[in-house]
């Protein structure tokens, strides 16, 4: 008769091993956004189910927090009129909350896996970029092609996962390919960044950085951009204070925020571009709504599956790129402020309590920079965002276990010699 513990053993393992190939799956199929077979829903339902033995529950009070708010913001909607919320769409914040959920398998068992899938889906999308700005810019019919293709997927599903055509930024004309969820490619190339901080500077690293950067500039997206050389100047300023050169350090500090600070603003009051004008005026209706009800503003919100007239579309729209007055709107300001303490920072706040050394304000410039580029993109509280915030807890748990793996190591190696 077989051993108990080697019976469990061998159901155990493969289990496992099974339920770590489809979270790495579910990951890339997220990071991806294909719009064909679904892809994402029925990765998680086959995931979940399986994995739910290996879960870290001490994890699940950011998923209640979250169901707390949305059950809050809906009983106060059902109760008291003023929204215009459609009932079968009350429920779709549990889908929101379901991929949050995610997050209890941030844990030992899953690190790598994690990271290892969130990188291979970040060096997908950038490829994919690159590749077709290649072939695009070399030939015009292909590229004609290309728009043709994407612009009949989009008017046929409504969704799209790569976008072509020209863009003017500042007065100045790009050709530009924008892949829908080219956003995540601004949490890794911190983490690459942050990898030379602490002396990894291995060719792969360097390989990563650039295809990153280029593949972010070719996206055209102003925060795109604006954050890929942001992360560069910074990290370059916290190299040299490392090396000791603080008056250089101090200088292109102050260069690099004065100039983030101009450039900012340009983008923001660029005229000539159509996408800045629509979002201020997406602005400007966020505003007439809060000023109709201050109560639900600050406290309850409008509900999800609500919407609001939008000056920037002239319709009403249930959802923008602006994630943070998104939320607001749908939760109110105060549930907002809970959900960056408590969900979206808190991974960070218990990196930078351990993480010694310099490097841990870099941690914070990565998780703005991120947080900064989902307001300007509905990639705060979706299943890409929150594969984000998987992937940024696992990052910073991972490298902590690995740290004082390599402490205790130093500690019994002299008793050990």
């Amino acid at each position: 008769m077989d051993n108990p513990l080697t019976y469990k053993y061998k159901i155990g393992l493969p289990l496992l091993l099974v339920s770590k190939f489809l979270l790495f799956l579910l990951i890339v199929s997220i990071c991806l956004r294909e719009p064909y077979i679904h892809s994402r829903e029925i990765l998680y339902f086959l995931f979940v189910p399986i994995s739910l033995i290996y879960g870290n529950y001490a994890k699940l009070s950011s998923v209640l927090l979250f169901l707390l708010i949305w059950g809050v913001t809906l009983l106060y909607n059902i109760i008291v009129p003023g929204s215009n919320a459609i009932q079968g769409r009350w429920f779709e914040g549990l889908i929101n909350a379901s991929y949050l959920f995610l997050l209890v398998f941030s844990n030992k068992r899953y690190y790598q896996t994690i990271i290892k899938a969130f990188t291979c889906a970040a060096i997908i999308v950038s490829v994919v970029t690159i590749v077709i700005w290649c072939i695009c810019y070399i030939s015009p019919v292909i590229r004609d092609a290309l728009c043709v293709y994407f612009s009949k997927l989009m008017e046929e599903t409504n969704l799209t996962f790569v976008g072509i055509g020209g863009r003017a930024i500042l007065g100045i004309d790009f050709f530009v390919v924008w892949y829908r969820t080219s956003p995540i490619l601004v949490p890794i190339l911190g983490i690459c960044y942050i990898n030379r901080l602490k002396g990894e500077k291995n060719k792969r690293n360097t390989i990563k950085i650039v295809l990153f950067t280029v593949a972010l500039f070719l996206s055209g997206t102003r925060a795109n951009m604006l954050c890929s050389v942001l992360l560069l100047f910074v990290y370059e300023v916290f190299r040299l204070y490392k090396r000791k050169h603080f008056l250089v350090a101090l200088v292109i500090l102050l260069s690099t925020v004065t100039s983030a600070a101009i450039l900012a603003n340009m983008f923001l009051n660029d005229k000539g571009s159509i996408s800045s004008s629509v979002k201020h005026l997406h602005q400007v209706s966020y505003f007439k709504t809060f000023e109709s009800d201050y109560v639900r503003t600050a406290f309850f919100g409008w509900g999800h599956g609500s919407s609001f007239y939008s000056l920037g579309r002239k319709k009403y729209l249930d959802l923008t790129e602006l994630s943070h007055w998104e939320t607001i709107r749908r939760y109110g300001f105060v549930s907002f402020c809970l959900i960056m303490i408590f969900i979206w920072l808190k991974p960070l706040i218990k990196k930078v309590q351990y993480e010694k050394g310099l490097v841990k304000y870099y941690y914070v410039v990565v998780v703005l920079a991120y947080i900064f580029v989902a307001c300007t993109n509905p990639y705060l509280l979706d299943s890409v965002g929150f594969c984000v915030l998987m992937f940024f807890d696992a990052v910073f748990e991972y490298e902590s276990i690995c740290c004082n793996g390599d402490l205790q190591r130093r500690k019994v190696s002299p008793q050990t010699t």
